[in-house]
């Protein structure tokens, strides 16, 4: 046998050792790099159904109680309407109780749903099933209504003779006057109607996971809701290149993972795929999220190609110079330990600044793609989230304006008046300054429905509605439908000159409009009596007792004359 020189053995031996380390180092760094990038985008994954379930539920539940809501605020619309109607005498109290149960039992929820009034102490105003005076304050339900009285509700419920127990939803509205708390209610999964899938198509779609994954929505019989590309389809007796009828299995786990080998259409070979799936019972759909595992396994093989050239480059270089070699090699391979000890802290904003043309930079840019495929990945899904907290808050915006306005003259009603004197009575006691009541009511309104009728009475209310706006349109103004034909003006911070300045401008424009009043005995036109408070707020006082000095003044206005102005800063009237 030849022998072998010793340099020969040497480059033998560090050869032989290298070709360990690089096989040792290749396969450590394949094993790790795949556990960790298939833990990514096994969370990626889970996060992305778990984001796609809470999209549905958000709007499901959303959906379901702005119906509730929007049907209660209405039915205690038409109930202080009816109630102004009878504090001005035009009804008797039995009258509006008939009027009021007559609307109720005509109103429509859902499937089986109905509306009923309860009062304070939990005993049946109106039901439709249940008679008048029962009480039904045992019930935990009833109990939560009592002490809320406005508000979303949702109970478990078994009428007699059902066979199993259901869940129920509720809406509730308070009239204080009369002491009725408004309810509508009905079983959950009847509004389940209001909830059109193909409204969240759209976001789902746009789900990116990989380069050939996606989310879809498949129903309890395997049919697919939502879908990129088999829409309409249904797989449930599917199987895989095993034989196995995986789609079976996914719809009967309700919620986990599965791992099938399959081939789409197009593909020479089945490729395995992996999928996690969650059940949501409300629609009684499954939410599924899958992805090839090629597309783990995909960046490992880059990497592993990355390292093969890479250590026979180092092999190579290490024969030349040691040094040279240190300082090409060592310096971004430290670069890349680095990075990947921040992607282990979970900070996968690591990108790795590296401007050379050869393989290390090859590598790194494969690092780095990855790497902002992943940030990709996370941002996406935050816009996503984003992008449905700004739709819920827009939709709640809307219906928080409609609850704070007066049907009829688009003026600011009750509710808000209550919630916009008590920020400014907090606001003004903090800094001392007055705060101005003008309480404003149309004289002899009662004689003007009464000959020329309702309808042509809410045109005086629109029109002098629309004065006020003109008159009183300063930022620190607030105007509201008080009641009936009573309008409150809250001023912040003014004198006894500005406002009765403004109050003049306001009825000289009345007095313009001339709004003919044949049957007034105050003139022959429509006239406004109105009552001025100005005080600065203290620790004892409140706002009601400044509404009520504004309200006491009106009274005196209207004892003495009418269509005048009685002021608690000077005696005389304006």
């Amino acid at each position: 046998m030849k022998k072998m020189s010793i340099s020969m053995q040497i480059r033998t031996i560090f050869i032989g050792l290298t070709l360990v380390i690089l096989v040792a180092t290749s396969s450590l760094i394949s094993i790790i790099t795949y556990n960790k990038n298939k833990e990514l985008v096994m969370k990626q994954l889970s996060e992305i159904t778990d984001l796609s379930y809470y999209l549905i539920d958000s709007t499901v539940n959303e959906s379901i109680i702005n119906y509730l809501r929007a049907s209660t605020d209405s039915y205690k619309e038409y109930g202080e309407y009816l109630y102004t109607q009878y504090l001005n005498e035009e009804i008797s109290l039995s009258e509006l109780e008939e009027l009021f149960f007559e609307f109720l039992s005509s109103q429509v929820i859902g499937e089986t749903g109905y509306a009923y009034i309860i009062d304070s102490n939990g005993v049946i105003v109106y039901h439709p099933f249940l008679d008048k005076g029962t009480d039904i304050s045992e019930y935990d339900f009833i109990q939560t209504q009592i002490e809320g009285k406005i508000g979303f509700i949702s109970y478990e419920w078994q009428n007699v003779g059902e066979d199993e127990i259901k869940n129920k939803v509720l809406y509730m509205n308070y009239i204080e006057e009369l002491d009725y708390i408004i309810t509508t209610s009905s079983y959950e999964d009847e509004f389940i109607y209001l909830v059109n899938l193909y409204d969240l198509k759209q976001d789902i779609d746009n789900i990116v996971i990989g380069e050939k994954g996606y989310t879809y929505l498949m129903s309890s019989d395997g049919t697919l809701l939502i879908h990129p590309t088999q829409e309409g389809e249904n797989i449930r007796d599917l199987q895989d290149e095993n034989g196995v009828y995986f789609v079976r299995e996914i719809l009967s786990n309700k919620s986990g993972s599965i791992i099938y080998p399959f081939s789409n259409l197009g593909e020479e070979s089945p490729k395995d795929k992996i999928v996690i799936y969650r059940y949501y019972d409300k629609l009684d759909v499954y939410i599924c999220s899958g992805v090839n595992i090629s597309e783990i396994n995909s960046p490992v093989i880059q990497i592993l190609k990355s390292l093969i050239v890479m250590f026979l480059i180092v092999l190579i270089i290490v024969f030349i110079v040691s040094s040279r070699i240190s300082k090409l090699i060592l310096y971004p391979i430290k670069k890349l330990v680095e990075a990947m000890k921040r992607i282990n802290t979970g900070n996968f904003d690591s990108q790795i600044e590296y401007n050379k043309n050869d393989e290390m930079g090859e590598l790194i840019d494969i690092f780095n793609q990855n790497i902002s495929a992943v940030n990709k990945y996370m941002g996406d899904l935050k816009n996503l989230n984003l992008e449905l907290e700004n739709k819920v808050a827009i939709r709640t915006n809307e219906l928080e304006n409609l609850s704070n306005q007066d049907a009829l003259t688009k003026l600011f009603n009750r509710r808000k008046l209550n919630l916009f004197v008590e920020e400014l009575w907090n606001e003004c006691l903090l800094t001392k300054q007055n705060i101005t009541f003008i309480m404003m009511d149309i004289d002899n309104f009662k004689a003007y429905n009464d000959n020329y009728g309702h309808l042509a009475g809410d045109e005086v209310l629109i029109k002098v509605s629309e004065i006020l706006k003109r008159v009183f349109k300063r930022d620190d103004d607030f105007i509201s439908r008080f009641g009936g034909e009573e309008f409150l003006v809250v001023i912040k911070n003014s004198t006894k000159a500005i406002s009765e300045k403004l109050l003049k401008s306001f009825y000289k424009e009345l007095d313009a409009e001339n709004i003919i009043h044949e049957f007034s005995k105050t003139a022959a036109n429509i006239t406004v009596s109105s009552g001025l408070f100005i005080g600065i707020p203290t620790e004892k006082g409140n706002s009601i007792d400044f509404i009520n000095q504004a309200d006491d003044l009106l009274y005196e206005a209207k004892k003495n004359g009418k269509n005048q102005v009685y002021s608690n800063v000077e005696t005389k009237v304006i």
